[in-house]
């Protein structure tokens, strides 16, 4: 498992610095922050969950990172 979330991770960021312009930008930082979750890479997932609320306040995926930020909050 953790090799597909590797694999998806490595994808993610390609299209996010290829096509990062596009509608789905978004999407792609979510994608990127639960890939980092999954492969219990707690900072770098805090880091991207925060960017992503800075970014995106009211984005479509705020209330879903932010609940992992709280979770992330509550391991310290």
């Amino acid at each position: 498992k953790r090799k597909k979330w590797g694999a998806a991770l490595d994808r993610y960021k390609e299209v996010a610095s290829t096509y990062g312009d596009l509608d789905f930008e978004e999407e792609m930082f979510y994608r990127i922050g639960l890939c980092y979750q999954h492969l219990n890479e707690p900072e770098k997932a805090r880091q991207v969950w925060e960017g992503y609320n800075q970014k995106y306040p009211h984005g479509k995926f705020t209330q879903t990172a932010q609940k992992f930020l709280e979770k992330a909050v509550d391991k310290k």
